[in-house]
């Protein structure tokens, strides 16, 4: 008899373990993905194109993504129909972009074809399957169609689990809708929503609309809802984002100007020779090592670009990059002089993770009795006395500044429903086509 192999909570809550990879930030990583809509909709348009931007490592709609090399099965089409759209798309084709036109069933030659893929090409980290209903037999009556469904996508998700590899396959959804649940639409079972780890639904209201919305939901990753339309020009889809999910512009009039501490380059100088001291002719530069995960192209592109606006004479920062279990070991035990890392910050804006003493991402072991007052008490004042303690509390992380902020992933922007028409945010600017705003004051 198989024992089940058990491991300890302390164990478990200590182990260095490595995250999923992104392909495509907050939208896509490893595992097992489906993409479902209406058919002729454009799907295999976005597919396409998605191909050919992680392929070369260029940004999606703006948000980074990992480079990796990409198998394409392109089962409900012809050759040339898929070189006509590259043509139209790119210049020039990507030298890790493979494509095939046929493949066995699922259940009887398809899993076995996939490992010789990943055997032939080992840098495959992307594989899309176009349709998912070409790889499938068709399902017997007698067979329950959510445990068909569940144990037919499970064997692929098993191939991407052990592999570290995305599984991509593109579906269909039903005819008959549900208005309230979109989700729901996806033609099949619920086994299909059940055993993919993201799931994204195409839904427009006609096939003949250009927009469409973009719904997404995954197991480790941010559920939202945006509006992409298709740019009949560029053949391409183009995210449109809504106002809520989208940050404010620098160069919005109403912008709080107050809220920035400008960067000066000079007191930078001036503060970091005063810490080293006089400097004597033969002195070697202070030479500090800023650590990186090596898995994310944009973070380590990131890093090298800090580390260029750090070096002074004086100083000399390099990037490191390294596995994630090396990242977080090195983390954990404090070896390190500088990291560039992630954090998601709860909605409330709670710092106690990462600057008291106890904290769990607390990695610089940042440990002041004054500053942790001030942490407890804006944490636990409310009214007026809230704001009051925020402002006390920020002053003096910019004082001693313990990490250093490098952006803010997301924000928001209110508005009292109905009070203005004809909002098209785009997912870098949420003030796009403010010239076609209307704005109702009354």
């Amino acid at each position: 008899m198989n024992r089940i192999q058990l491991i300890d909570a302390e164990t478990l809550y200590y182990k260095p373990l490595a995250h999923p990879r992104m392909l495509i930030d907050g939208i896509l990583a490893d595992g097992l993905a489906v993409m479902a809509g209406d058919s002729k909709i454009g799907k295999s348009w976005m597919v396409l194109w998605l191909c050919l931007q992680i392929s070369k490592g260029e940004p999606v709609w703006g948000i980074p993504t990992r480079k990796t090399d990409v198998v394409y099965l392109a089962l409900e089409d012809r050759e040339w129909r898929i070189q006509q759209r590259m043509q139209e798309l790119i210049e020039a084709p990507p030298e890790n972009l493979h494509f095939g036109f046929s493949c066995g069933q699922l259940g009887s030659e398809l899993e076995s074809q996939i490992e010789a893929v990943l055997q032939d090409y080992p840098s495959t980290g992307l594989i899309f399957i176009d349709t998912l209903q070409m790889i499938r037999d068709n399902v017997s009556g007698k067979v329950n169609a959510y445990a068909q469904d569940y144990r037919d996508l499970s064997s692929l998700k098993k191939i991407a689990d052990n592999h570290g590899i995305c599984i991509f396959l593109v579906h269909h959804t039903r005819k008959s809708k549900n208005p309230e649940d979109s989700f729901d639409n996806i033609n099949g079972s619920t086994g299909i929503l059940g055993a993919a780890d993201f799931t994204i639904v195409l839904d427009k209201q006609s096939r003949m609309d250009d927009e469409a919305g973009f719904l997404l939901t995954g197991r480790d990753i941010e559920q939202c809802e945006r509006v992409i339309r298709f740019d009949k020009a560029r053949c391409r889809w183009v995210m449109q984002g809504t106002a809520a999910q989208l940050p404010a512009s620098p160069a919005y009039a109403g912008y709080d100007t107050a809220l920035e501490t400008p960067y000066d380059t000079a007191a930078y100088n001036r503060l970091l020779n005063a810490a080293l001291g006089e400097q004597a002719e033969d002195e070697t530069p202070l030479t500090l090592t800023l650590l990186v995960n090596e898995e994310s192209s944009f973070k380590v592109s990131a890093a090298q670009e800090i580390a260029m606006y750090l070096n002074t004479a004086r100083l000399t920062v390099t990037v490191e990059a390294v596995p994630w279990d090396t990242f977080l070991t090195r983390l954990e035990s404090g070896n390190f002089d500088l990291y560039y890392g992630e954090c998601r910050l709860t909605a409330d804006w709670d710092l106690t993770d990462l600057l008291s003493a106890s904290g769990a991402n607390n990695y610089g072991r940042f440990n002041d009795a004054n500053f942790a007052a001030l942490l407890t008490a804006e944490r636990s004042a409310t009214g007026d006395g809230h704001t009051d303690a925020s402002a006390k509390l920020y002053e003096a992380f910019c004082r001693q500044t313990p990490i250093a902020p490098i952006c803010f992933a997301r924000s928001s922007i209110l508005t009292t429903s109905g009070a203005i028409e004809g909002l098209t945010p785009s997912l870098t600017d949420p003030f796009y086509n403010l010239q076609d705003w209307t704005i109702h004051f009354s």
